[in-house]
């Protein structure tokens, strides 16, 4: 006879299904260990796109995120304080490359 194992205490993993910023199907699966609920508070639940793409950026250790988006524009002290990063335009970046 067989012995039952405890029923397990870890939260599922957060999961996007029907998006069309998924990466996997319609579906993206994302760690409970990334800064995603975070992002959300700042960026806004119902931006799931916005939410991916930062998060996508965060999670690759990338150190400028460009974007021409005003989600995150307009809240773009914000997500540089908390998460350690530089938030470009793309006219910024360029001049950030020319050393202006």
């Amino acid at each position: 006879m067989a012995s039952e194992k405890p029923a397990s205490n870890k939260t599922l993993p957060h999961a996007f299904i029907g998006s069309r910023f998924a990466t996997i199907g319609n579906s993206k699966i994302v760690p409970n260990e990334t800064p995603k609920k975070e992002i959300e508070e700042i960026v806004g639940r119902q931006h799931h796109g916005d939410v991916l793409h930062f998060l996508d950026h965060l999670t690759s250790g990338r150190d400028v995120f460009v974007t021409e988006d005003n989600d995150f524009l307009s809240k773009r002290t914000t997500l540089e304080e908390r998460f350690k990063t530089k938030i470009r335009t793309t006219e910024e970046l360029v001049a950030m490359m020319n050393g202006e």
